[in-house]
């Protein structure tokens, strides 16, 4: 009794004013933009100098502004990965100098990792970093004599960077549908990335279907 007797009092005391202290308004309260310097001090010529900062980001690392993809799809595409109607897909980009600079930005941003840097020809030499032994073993070249880039058509390269694929993760999340085709785009400027189609089954006669007599 004596216990509750205690607390009625104590609540009774209690009002708004005692609280103040701690119910600071966000409109006053201390905010840090991120990768700002916030603590500065003042050399003896008279100029601020920066003693406290956010690092910056990791060279390489692209800053957007929200986490998820900040463009809707612009491409009507199949849900199921498996779908046959990815492979007809043509990039609706034009490979222009915009166009392939972005994808070279976005490719070596999120391909690289995996799949190499390529040079300034547009050679890749070796995997990434993550593909190097004792990491992630299975991790397909793009280019040269197993190359995957000349046997998937862009409909496919596209799907593989938005869906994932085997041990790839999907990248619809992290980019928009613009910045995946400009991947594309720029994937067949790389030295043995253009795609090569198929030669055509030959014929009941032993001719190449399609070919002339």
């Amino acid at each position: 009794m004596r216990k509750l007797l205690l607390t009625a009092l104590g609540l009774s005391a209690a009002s708004t004013a005692h609280a103040l202290p701690w119910d600071i308004d966000m409109a006053d309260s201390q905010a840090v933009r991120g990768y700002e310097c916030w603590e500065y001090s003042v050399n003896e010529d008279g100029q601020r100098v920066c003693l406290r900062a956010m690092q910056p980001l990791p060279e390489g690392v692209i800053s957007q502004a929200h986490p998820f993809s900040p463009t809707a799809y612009q491409t009507i595409a199949p849900g199921n990965m498996y779908s046959p109607d990815w492979k007809p897909m043509e990039n609706p980009l034009e490979a222009t100098d915009a166009v392939v600079a972005k994808g070279e930005t976005m490719f070596k941003t999120y391909c690289t990792p995996c799949h190499g840097m390529p040079d300034e020809n547009g050679v890749i030499a070796q995997l990434g970093t993550v593909a190097q032994p004792g990491r992630f073993p299975g991790v397909p070249a793009l280019t040269g004599d197993a190359g995957r880039l000349p046997l998937r058509t862009d409909g496919e390269v596209y799907r593989a960077i938005r869906m994932g694929w085997n041990l790839m993760p999907a990248y619809n999340w992290a980019m928009s549908d613009d910045e995946m085709w400009s991947i594309v785009a720029y994937s067949r400027t790389l030295q043995g990335g253009q795609y090569v189609p198929p030669a055509p089954p030959p014929s009941e006669d032993g001719e190449a279907a399609g070919s002339e007599q």
